[in-house]
């Protein structure tokens, strides 16, 4: 035990004894007086009055604390009522959700049948553009020498007209291909080929030696014998007239192109990328680029 604690407990026992002496002194000094029992009586009345304005005060207080507990309650009890909707209506929520999601995950089961279906439907397709693609490039490899034979050919033609005496080939003969055919000529090859004819328009105009080997690399077009097969065809239908400078290189000299063919070659390209082109577009661009590629090769200085 602590000071502290036995300090407490001597001041306890030393005031009980302090209270049961002045009890024991006030009994012996108010004993003998004749009105002690009316003393203690009215004491006792006097506290029982005490007592009960204590006991009114206290029924107050209480019944004021217990109103605002009733009110507290009532309130507690409108806020869980409140609270019960609130519930209820998360309840009625949840359960339309749980309804949609079953008709999405229907709907979703239906829309992943059709991909499927759509998805087969699609590798039928591809396997018969694959099956067509390895027919095409069958095909494809023996062009080189189909047109390695029409070239042979179309050089043995060439070397028949040009073993013709010059005065034979009349440029009135030539000249009489009418406009009309010229721009059927123009219409009928690719917009590539198209840049080819260009290119014998600027060596004729230009007295420039035309170089198939880099003309295919000024158009991006990597087929030589093709081009020589498409100048060959000019020259035998007298569009053109040419005098071979290499055969091996496929470099030629052009000595004659149809006046029409000069005048609308350059125009009906310009029309064409105007026509299904748009400004700004990069196709656009790319042909632009290959012209400009043509005009450098053979427009610069010999």
């Amino acid at each position: 035990m602590n000071d502290a604690e036995r300090i407490r407990l001597h001041f306890i026992y030393c005031a009980l004894i302090l209270v049961m002496s002045i009890i024991a002194i006030a009994t012996d000094r108010w004993t003998a007086q004749k009105d002690f029992t009316a003393y203690l009586s009215n004491a006792a009345t006097m506290t029982s009055l005490l007592l009960g304005l204590v006991a009114i005060f206290y029924s107050f207080i209480s019944n004021d604390g217990l109103s605002k507990s009733l009110g507290s309650i009532e309130t507690v009890s409108s806020e869980v009522r409140d609270a019960r909707k609130e519930i209820g209506y998360y309840v009625d929520l949840t359960k339309e959700v749980t309804s949609a999601n079953s008709e999405n995950t229907l709907l979703l089961k239906q829309a992943s049948e059709g991909v499927k279906e759509s998805l087969s439907s699609l590798d039928i397709t591809l396997n018969a553009i694959s099956k067509q693609n390895l027919e095409l490039n069958s095909m494809m490899q023996g062009l080189p020498t189909r047109f390695e034979q029409m070239e042979t050919k179309l050089q043995n033609v060439a070397k028949a007209i040009e073993d013709k005496p010059i005065q034979d080939e009349s440029t009135s003969t030539v000249e009489e291909i009418p406009v009309s055919r010229i721009n059927i000529f123009l219409k009928r090859p690719s917009l590539s080929y198209n840049l080819v004819t260009y290119a014998v328009v600027l060596c004729f105009c230009n007295k420039k030696l035309l170089d198939i080997n880099k003309l295919t690399e000024a158009i991006s077009l990597n087929a030589p014998n093709t081009i020589n097969g498409f100048v060959l065809a000019m020259h035998s239908i007298r569009l053109l007239s040419r005098e071979v400078v290499s055969q091996n290189n496929k470099v030629y000299k052009i000595t004659f192109v149809n006046s029409d063919l000069v005048n609308l070659t350059k125009k009906y390209i310009d029309e064409y990328l105007n026509t299904y082109f748009a400004d700004g577009q990069i196709e656009k661009g790319e042909w632009i680029q290959k012209i400009n590629n043509v005009e450098a090769l053979f427009l610069g200085e010999k």
